[in-house]
C-alpha cells in the first residue's frame, strides 16, 4: 500500500474514533442533563413549599439523589456569562448542605436561591456542551485530534473498565495537563511525519 493511502487510512481511523467518541459523550451528557432537569424541577417545587407544607417524600427523593447531583455539578463547573454580573462558581456541595437546613427550618433564603441557581447554570453549561459536541461532528481535523486523544487515553479507559480506578480519578486523569500535553506531542509528531512522507512522495512523483 502506498504511503499516502496509508496516511489517509490512518487519518480516517482517527476521525472515526473521534466521531464515535463525540457521539458517546453527547449520549452521556444528555443522560445527565435529563436527570438534572428532573432533579431541578422537583427541587424547585420543594423549595417553594417546604416552609409551609413540608413534603417528606420529596425531601427523601432529593436527598437520595443529592450525591449524584453533587457529582454532576463537580464535573460541569460553571460560571455566569452575564455582563456586569459577578461570575457565580458552583459549589458542588451546596445542595447537600442546603437540604438539611430546609428540613430543620434554618435555611437562608439566599442560600436556597443560590443552590437552585447552581442547578440552572449547570444545565445551561451542559446544553452548550451538547451544542459544541454536535458542531464538532462536522470538523474532521478536530475529530482526528480527539481520535488521537482517545488512543492516548485508552490505557486509562481500560483501567476504568476493569474497575482499577474509580470514576472521579478517571475524569481527573483524562482532563489532566500531562495527558493533553502527550496528545499534543503525538499530534505534532504525526503531522510532521505525514508532511515529510507527503513531500517525499510528491518529489518522487515529480522526478518520474
Amino acid at each position: 500500500m502506498d504511503k499516502p493511502i496509508l496516511l489517509v487510512a490512518v487519518f480516517l481511523v482517527f476521525v472515526t474514533a473521534g466521531f464515535i467518541k463525540r457521539l458517546v459523550l453527547i449520549a452521556i451528557v444528555r443522560q445527565k442533563l435529563d436527570f438534572l432537569n428532573r432533579y431541578s424541577s422537583i427541587y424547585s417545587e420543594f423549595t417553594e413549599t417546604y416552609s409551609t407544607n413540608f413534603d417528606s417524600l420529596l425531601y427523601l427523593w432529593l436527598t437520595s439523589k443529592a450525591s449524584e447531583v453533587q457529582q454532576t455539578l463537580s464535573y460541569f463547573s460553571v460560571e455566569t456569562k452575564i455582563p456586569l454580573i459577578k461570575p457565580f462558581i458552583t459549589n458542588p456541595q451546596l445542595i447537600t448542605r442546603t437540604l438539611p437546613t430546609m428540613k430543620n427550618g434554618t435555611a437562608n433564603a439566599g442560600t436556597v436561591s443560590s443552590s437552585y441557581n447552581a442547578l440552572v447554570y449547570c444545565k445551561k453549561t451542559m446544553e452548550e456542551l451538547i451544542e459544541s459536541l454536535h458542531s464538532d461532528l462536522r470538523k474532521p481535523f478536530k475529530l482526528s485530534l480527539s481520535g488521537v486523544l482517545y488512543f492516548v487515553s485508552l490505557p486509562v479507559l481500560m483501567m476504568f473498565w476493569l474497575n482499577l480506578i474509580n470514576e472521579p480519578m478517571f475524569y481527573r486523569i483524562i482532563s489532566s495537563y500531562e495527558l493533553r500535553l502527550a496528545n499534543l506531542l503525538i499530534c505534532l509528531i504525526c503531522l510532521i511525519t505525514s508532511s515529510i512522507i507527503m513531500l517525499n512522495y510528491l518529489n518522487a512523483e515529480l522526478l518520474v
